[in-house]
């Protein structure tokens, strides 16, 4: 795999907003960049699409469905 701009092996992303626009692009982006992820979004199924795009880049992933304005939800991101 080529790591793009820098390597972030061993490091674990949490990506809010992850089902489109820029949220999706950052996924990707640190997904190619060496970095496992934590996607949340408001639909579980949006944030697992993104997962299946990031474990296809060999790296491992979860998706987290969650308001993060809600503290309650905001608690099982972190």
């Amino acid at each position: 795999m080529t790591k793009a701009l820098f390597d972030l092996d061993r490091c674990v992303a949490v990506v809010t907003r992850s089902r489109l626009g820029l949220g999706q692009a950052m996924a990707i982006g640190l997904a190619r960049s060496g970095a496992n992820s934590v996607v949340t979004d408001l639909g579980i199924a949006a944030a697992n699409d993104i997962v299946i795009q990031t474990q296809a880049l060999g790296w491992c992933a979860c998706a987290i469905s969650c308001n993060l304005i809600i503290k309650r939800q905001r608690s099982h991101a972190w």
